[in-house]
């Protein structure tokens, strides 16, 4: 699974995590990390284009690429 933070809007992501690996990023590093703008039915696309996650010591890192479709129901 992944988990999302966002800033208060709920707009900008501020931090990416695979919690089950061990992995994240937060602020800067969360690069290549988006949503698009909603659709009328409240329907986002998440993007993670080129977006690193270490582990908290560094020894392993995985680079996400792709796209979600988030449902706004």
């Amino acid at each position: 699974s992944i988990e999302l933070r966002t800033d208060g809007s709920g707009n900008t992501i501020t931090g990416v995590a695979m919690p089950a690996e061990g992995l994240r990023c937060a602020g800067a590093a969360c690069a290549g990390a988006g949503f698009s703008p909603p659709d009328p039915r409240g329907n986002r696309i998440l993007s993670l284009i080129g977006t690193a996650l270490v582990s908290d010591d560094g020894s392993r890192s995985a680079t996400l690429n792709g796209q979600l479709l988030l449902n706004g129901d």
